[in-house]
């Protein structure tokens, strides 16, 4: 239903007669409610009195004035609720009749003036109601009826003029024609009022009253001089004029009052109050009397300053006066131009607060005043700043700052042509200055210049740039590390603003920002710097060379007195001046710091700056780049994937710049060896924060190599190689230097070395072969070299950096280099130094080195077995050396491991027809068991102290690494020759590993026996070659079984799945085919399998049955006999589980096969009276005492025969 259709007239005339008793008596309920004291009660009554004055204005407003008629002493608590609900129906969209809107006029009325004192909780809701209605086309009788309120003779009620000047402000076209009236009915009693509150409130009238006809006479201005005034508006346009010319007596009249005799008042708010209304009134007097009070008034503005006011209020009367005085006639403030520049300046606040609102806008106010003055004064005023700014005072500097900043931002066509002075003031202070606070207000001059254009020197950028680095030590002196840190945020801020939105100084910015690029000094910003040089190449990608004059130097000048050695080195020289560095010392720079994946924001910066800098590498560079820097960007996240497509990139670009210019890469091969200096091994100690750029240098070092891949001149080629091998040598070692940590420091010099056989193979083999000679000379055995009092620690040093260097520099370079052509320079002196420095040291990093060497030789004869068909030389002796390193206690070296199972694994698949050099694959086997199985027999589940904890933790995480590598080398022996022989020598190895004490050892050995027959599984031979019977089954089984009751579940699962495969190898053998997954007898066994890992024994004891009776399903009979026997054997296991296992599954088995047995049962009582003999568990001794009774089920006779047959008596 429409809204205003149900609000229509009474709301219900015509329906039934008692409606409207029935609303009455709704509406008493809802008053009688009010009085509840519980809030949820009272604000669900308000609600519904809402909606009821929506939905029946006219007679729900009847019944509310009626009843606050009726009761005139209702608790300020229901009136409150009340008004509340008038003033949600009226601040709404709903249409109210015109007599309701009266009569609410009256109540609010009412409401407003019943106290004579401040009644906030009732009188501003009243007033507010008030407004909303006059808001509309009600104005007219809300005012009448405040009017009504104002007699001559009498003071008005505080609260009424409080409501007219907001209505004033609420509706100024509705309020204007009634303000002369008004004012005609108040002025005669203003110089009477002696109470603070009523002036506060005739003020505040006068000053709405004031900007309201402010308002209209701008609104006319406006629209008189636009022309666009038609017929019909400018009748009421001129009539509002007149209204203001009209008023001009009464409010000459009125601030004649407010500033003589109510200014002096010491109540603040009063105060603040009339100085408001003044600020209004003041444009509106009569023109001959602010010509003649203007003189004398702004010294009496002044002196307010020294009373206790709010100075925004002060300082907006004087913006007020000093507005319509400058607008009227300027020279009126010639007398006292001095003394009000003079009194502003000292009202500059230094360090405005901006948790005090009122603080920050006196002084922007104050900065107003200035921008008003500087239309008339600017010389007077500039001189006063400049006389400043070379003042010893850090105060009277920082506000000259503050204003010219502010000046620039909005009066710049009245000081631009005296800025010389202020850049040439501002020069020197860029150096000398050290306060945080002042630097900071430097830095928002700088950038409002900037912003204006007036910037054209380098020094300004210098600041910006110098101060976005982070100081080494901040001097807390010159303010808090929370201020030097916003310092350094706002410079960097402020200097990507320039560079992106300005657009006044990007030339200067290009030039700059590239040279402070390839600075030492500024490596920590490079990331801000690469982001804003991104940003002012995107707009551009042009540089405009500037000439410079001849006196100017070619260093950069800072206030730390830094200086930039080389940087001629790196620049293109136009005019003879050197102005920006060539694209070549860009691309190096670029890509070293690429090279560091933890600076993730950096790195993306880069990319983006190059993606826009390319037309200077080529101009035709794009369409590589579209491809590979977006890609970069994708997994800028993945550092390994980052690291692979980095490495392209740089293989790629220079390719491609190569291709199309050949001296392309030797230019930037030299680049990068004069950047060298830019990546120092030892971070210096600067001023500023250098980080450190150890990973930098590295991928500068991998970055030239790649690049030397291009190159064709000898020369440069073994000058860049000597230069990556010095770099390397260069790399601090001493005792303080653990040796892992000096082997990754030259990691990436051996990587580059590496990426430089790609195309340079034989220059260096040749290098390294020499290195290695050197390397491999043995020590003087006279007589002072057992002296160690005189060792030569340094010397000792030397070879160990070389010797490291060399090795792994191999390494890389089989791993990068082609395989046949490494291979084939693959001679004597490398293998020598190998085998000599593997034998001859204990240093694991050296041993790792060579193994991972190693382990490259072999990866590159299997790739090329088929080509290159020469076998490796000294592998025997190589294989050797390997395996003799010891992995025993305290395991320092088991890091070793898994390269040493790795290795093993690949000799035994490179093979050879050699017998010399040929390589016994269960000799490695045992000891790679040997060394792995010691090691695991130290792992512990409960630890004593957290010492135990973490070494326990180190032999697990290198066993866990291992394994694999273990059942890789089992799977190599076995494929190499899938015989049951092999099978027999890799079970006979872990059998004794399968019963340890250790739980840990007995699961990984039970996990490489799986793998193992897993392997076998899948490479065994089947047909007339093979055999057509497995032999070894029932002793497999008879060794497996007790596992399989073991008391670690995992073990006996694995197990399970052992016995499974064993089965299915002896079933393949006899019947030449795989049993089926639906097969009843696997389907059993999956089903114990699972049923396992239980920790019921009951369980357990129905799963060994379960077990017994599968064995004898799938067992051929001639393997009956051995498994008994293997079974009696497994008593002695040292597992008090396994050993009763062993022995419940004797007695199924015998229960289901016993019969069979008939010609076994000499041997099988006699070994299982022996075994009740040796056997110390007694359950055990029952199993096998219940498995006798089991056969002598099936044979009593023999059985009983051969019982009475062994020797009496026992001893127990």
């Amino acid at each position: 239903m429409d809204r205003h259709s149900k609000g229509n007239g009474s709301g219900g005339d015509g329906g039934t007669p008692d409606k409207p008793s029935i609303l009455e008596g709704i509406l008493h309920g809802l008053f009688e409610g009010l009085i509840d004291k519980d809030e949820t009660v009272r604000t669900a009554i308000k609600s519904s009195l809402v909606k009821i004055l929506e939905t029946h204005p006219a007679r729900a407003v009847d019944t509310l004035v009626e009843y606050r008629e009726k009761n005139p002493k209702l608790p300020e608590q229901t009136v409150i609720i009340l008004l509340k609900a008038v003033e949600r129906v009226v601040n709404s969209d709903t249409s109210l009749p015109s007599e309701a809107n009266k009569k609410l006029i009256t109540l609010a009325i009412e409401e407003l003036t019943r106290s004579a004192d401040h009644q906030p909780l009732i009188q501003e809701h009243a007033l507010t109601i008030l407004v909303a209605i006059g808001r509309n086309s009600e104005c007219k009788a809300v005012i009448e009826a405040l009017m009504a309120h104002t007699k001559e003779g009498a003071v008005a009620h505080f609260m009424v003029m409080q409501c007219l000047g907001a209505m004033a402000t609420a509706n100024v076209a509705g309020v204007l024609p009634f303000i002369k009236p008004i004012l005609a009915t108040v002025l005669p009693n203003l110089g009477g009022i002696k109470q603070d509150h009523i002036k506060q409130a005739h003020a505040y009238a006068l000053g709405h009253f004031s900007e309201a006809l402010l308002e209209q006479t701008t609104t006319h201005g406006a629209t008189a001089a636009t022309g666009t005034a038609n017929e019909v508006t400018q009748p009421t346009a001129a009539q509002d004029a007149d209204a203001s010319t009209d008023c001009s007596t009464e409010i000459s009249v009125a601030y004649d009052v407010l500033f003589n005799q109510w200014l002096h008042t010491r109540e603040p708010k009063v105060c603040v109050e009339i100085l408001q209304a003044l600020s209004s009134m003041y444009p509106l007097l009569p023109l001959d009397k602010i010509q003649d009070q203007s003189t004398r008034l702004i010294p009496q503005i002044l002196a307010l300053y020294r009373r206790s006011i709010e100075r925004n209020s002060v300082t907006q009367f004087l913006s007020s006066v000093l507005k319509t005085n400058i607008a009227l006639q300027p020279s009126l403030l010639d007398p006292v131009a001095e003394q009000l520049i003079s009194n502003l300046f000292d009202l500059i606040c230094v360090f405005p607060d901006y948790e005090k609102p009122q603080t920050v806008k006196g002084h922007y106010e104050v900065l107003r005043c200035f921008h008003l003055l500087s239309g008339i004064y600017a010389s007077k005023i500039v001189d006063t700043l400049l006389i400043h700014l070379r003042n010893n005072s850090e105060r009277d500097r920082i506000k000259s700052l503050l204003i010219l900043t502010h000046l620039m931002n909005t009066s710049t066509a009245q000081i631009g042509d005296k800025m010389q002075g202020f850049l040439e003031c501002l020069k020197p202070m860029i150096l000398s200055e050290k306060g945080i606070k002042m630097k900071m207000t430097l830095l928002k001059a700088i950038v409002a210049l900037s912003q204006k254009g007036f910037i054209k020197e380098k020094e300004f950028v210098w600041f910006v740039v110098r101060y976005s680095c982070k100081y080494t030590k901040v001097n807390q002196e010159h303010g808090s590390l929370e201020e030097h840190a916003n310092f350094v945020l706002s410079c960097e801020n402020s200097l990507f603003m320039l560079s992106s939105t300005a657009g006044t100084m990007d030339e200067l910015l290009k030039r700059e920002l590239l040279n402070y690029f390839v600075l030492l000094d500024y490596t920590d910003v490079c990331s801000n710097l690469a982001k804003c040089l991104g940003s002012l190449f995107a707009k551009s990608p042009n540089i405009e060379y500037e000439i410079a004059a001849v006196d100017e130097t070619d260093e950069k000048k800072d206030g730390a007195g830094e200086e930039h050695a080389k940087e001629g080195s790196h620049a293109n020289v136009k005019s003879g001046k050197i102005i920006v560095p060539c694209p070549e010392s860009i691309f190096a720079r670029c890509l070293a710091l690429l090279g560091n994946f933890h600076c993730i924001k950096r790195s993306s910066n880069i990319l983006t700056f190059l993606k826009y800098y390319y037309p200077h590498l080529n101009p035709e560079l794009n369409t590589l780049w579209d491809k590979h820097i977006p890609d970069l960007l994708l997994h800028i996240n993945k550092e390994s994937v980052f690291s692979r497509k980095l490495i392209e990139f740089i293989s790629d670009s220079v390719e491609y710049l190569n291709t199309r210019d050949e001296n392309f890469a030797e230019r930037l091969v030299n680049k990068m060896s004069d950047q060298l200096n830019l990546y120092p091994i030892s971070t210096p100690h600067l001023e500023f924060v250098m980080p450190t750029m150890t990973t930098e240098r590295g991928m500068l070092m991998k970055s030239l190599a790649l690049a030397l891949c291009f190159v064709t001149e000898p020369q440069t080629v073994n000058a860049k190689i000597d230069l990556i091998i010095t770099s390397a040598r260069q790399e601090k070692l001493d005792k303080h230097i653990k040796h892992a940590e000096y082997e990754q420091k030259i990691a990436p010099c051996a990587l580059a070395l590496g990426y430089i056989s790609r195309k340079h193979l034989t220059h260096l083999i040749k290098k390294l072969a020499e290195l290695a000679h050197i390397g491999g000379r043995k020590h003087s055995t006279g007589f002072f070299s057992n002296l160690h009092f005189i060792k030569d620690t340094h010397k000792e040093q030397e070879l160990y950096k070389t010797n490291l260097l060399v090795i792994k520099s191999f390494g890389h370079i089989l791993d990068e280099s082609d395989p046949m052509q490494s291979l084939q320079n693959l001679d004597d002196t490398i293998l020598n130094f190998l085998i000599l420095q593997l034998t001859g040291t204990k240093d694991q990093t050296i041993m790792s080195a060579i193994l991972k060497t190693l382990l490259s030789i072999c990866n590159q004869i299997i790739a090329t077995k088929e080509e290159l068909t020469a076998p490796l030389k000294y592998r025997k002796q190589i294989m050797e050396a390997v395996f003799s390193i010891p992995i025993e206690a305290p395991f320092n070296d088991l890091p070793l491991l898994p390269t040493i199972l790795k290795l093993g694994t690949d000799f035994i698949r490179i093979g050879g027809v050699d017998p010399t050099e040929s390589v016994d694959g269960s000799v490695i086997f045992e000891i790679a068991c040997k060394n792995f199985f010691s090691c695991a027999q130290h792992l512990k589940i409960k630890f004593d102290s957290p010492e135990e904890d973490e070494r326990n933790s180190f032999l697990a995480k290198h066993l866990n690494e291992s394994l694999p590598e273990l059942n890789a080398l089992a799977k190599a022996i076995i494929e190499t020759d899938p015989s049951p022989s092999t099978l027999d020598l890799i079970i006979s190895i872990l059998e004794a590993w399968t019963r340890d004490k250790n739980s840990e050892v007995r699961i990984c050995a039970s996990h490489v026996f799986n793998n193992g027959l897993e392997v076998y599984i899948k490479s065994m031979k089947i047909g007339c070659e093979a055999p057509s019977k497995f032999n070894q089954t029932g002793q497999m089984l008879g060794k497996i079984v007790p596992r399989c009751i073991d008391s670690n579940g995992t073990v006996r699962q694995v197990s399970v799945d052992i016995l499974q495969k064993t089965l299915e190898i002896s079933c393949i053998y006899e019947t030449l085919t795989i049993a089926d997954s639906e097969t009843d007898w696997v389907k059993e066994i999956d089903l114990v399998k699972e049923q396992i890992i239980t920790d019921d024994p009951k369980m357990i004891y129905n799963l060994a049955g379960e077990i017994a009776k599968i064995i004898a399903l799938r067992m051929s009979n001639f393997q009956y006999l051995q498994f008994c026997k293997t079974l009696l054997q497994g008593l002695r296991d040292p597992e008090q589980s396994s050993s009763i296992g062993a022995s419940v599954v004797l007695k199924f088995f015998i229960q289901h096969k016993g019969s069979e047995l008939f010609h076994a049962i000499p041997d099988l009582v006699k070994d299982s009276l022996s075994a009740i003999r040796d056997c110390e568990i007694n359950r055990a001794r029952s199993g096998v005492l219940k498995a006798l009774v089991a056969l002598t089920k099936h044979h009593p006779k023999l059985v009983c025969f051969e019982m009475l047959t062994q020797p009496l008596p026992y001893e127990r």
